[in-house]
Parts: structure tokens; sequence; C-alpha cells
């Protein structure tokens, strides 16, 4: 979608540029309404978007608000944040294995 509009737009002078963190550590997760069909999976939601939080692979937001500054500053199409540059080269590599990482990590299961 970004080349897409990238070409569209590029004549009129406007840039286009794909940014690309991990999970952004903002209080907007914590201040979710999580429903289920029970108590009991509401519980394991929390419990999960709490997992979550805690991860190493959340991108502070000022580090999210410098990579944009760079990309208006300095024209790219894509900027990786932080650690989604190895994330990204994870899943291309190895994508059934992460998917298998991250279930394991956030107690998620199979719906197969």
């Amino acid at each position: 979608m970004t080349e897409g509009l990238h070409a569209e737009l590029s004549d009129k002078g406007i840039r286009v540029c794909d940014v690309h963190p991990n999970f952004i550590k903002t209080d907007l997760m914590e201040r979710a309404i999580f429903l289920g069909k029970d108590r009991q999976e509401v519980q394991q939601r929390q419990d999960l978007v709490k997992k979550a939080i805690e991860s190493p692979l959340l991108e502070n937001p000022e580090d999210v608000a410098k990579a944009i500054w760079q990309a208006v500053k300095h024209p790219h199409s894509e900027i990786m944040v932080g650690s989604a540059n190895v994330s990204q080269a994870s899943y291309r590599l190895f994508p059934g294995l992460m998917d298998w990482i991250f279930k394991k990590i956030f107690g998620m299961k199979d719906n197969g």
C-alpha cells in the first residue's frame, strides 16, 4: 500500500514512508476493555497483555518518534525501529519457529 501511495503522490512532492516498530510501550493496552465468553477468558486476555507489556521487545514511544522525525528529515521508503529489524529477519528466515515462539511466550493456543 505504501508503494502505491508513493507512486501516486511523489509527483506532487509528497513523500511516503513505512515506519515499522515492534509493539510500542504505551498505556493504551493497560486501559483496554477485555471481553470474553466468561470471567476466566477475560482474565486470560488481561494476563496476556501484562506479559506483552513486560516484554523486552516493546519500543519506547520516544524512539518511535525519533524514527519518524528521521524519516521526515531524511526520506526513506522504510524505517525499522529498534528490535523490529531482528523480528523481521527472524520471521523471514524462520516463520514457523517464530510463530511457535510467539505463542509460547504469550501463552497462545493453536486454533487448528
